[in-house]
């Protein structure tokens, strides 16, 4: 938070590239219902409905925490740093389909920036 509130963090623009998110509580749901229901040698995907860009993903952030607007970034200025050069520059969508069909599993929030404004909502951030 206080790198988003010193505008540290860039938002680079994710030229349609998405990332999987969900909210942790509903992973953990989802593992409890894969010990009881799961199948045996099966993958679940546990995501939210609406898959999100990295960038994206931080602009979400910094609306739901009311930091400053980070400022924008061009993927290249990243490749110094390896780790997040690979996040901004990554696209992987998948589905929850089978953990809806198999385990009963759905997500408790439909995207990242829902999650996120409920999260706000319920723990106070200390922001200097």
């Amino acid at each position: 938070m206080e790198m988003l509130r010193r505008r540290k963090v860039p938002a680079v623009a994710d030229h349609g590239r998405v990332l999987p998110w969900v909210d942790l509580a509903d992973a953990g749901r989802a593992v409890a219902l894969a010990v009881e229901r799961g199948r045996p040698g099966r993958a679940y995907n546990i995501v939210d409905d609406t898959p999100t860009g990295f960038g994206a993903h931080i602009r979400a952030v910094a609306e739901a925490y009311g930091t400053p607007k980070p400022m924008g970034a061009p993927a290249w200025l990243m490749r110094p740093f390896p780790y997040a050069h690979r996040m901004v520059t990554t696209s992987m969508r998948v589905s929850h389909a089978r953990a809806g069909a198999e385990l009963g599993w759905a997500p408790g929030h439909a995207d990242c920036a829902e999650g996120l404004r409920a999260l706000a909502g319920s723990r106070p951030v200390d922001l200097p």
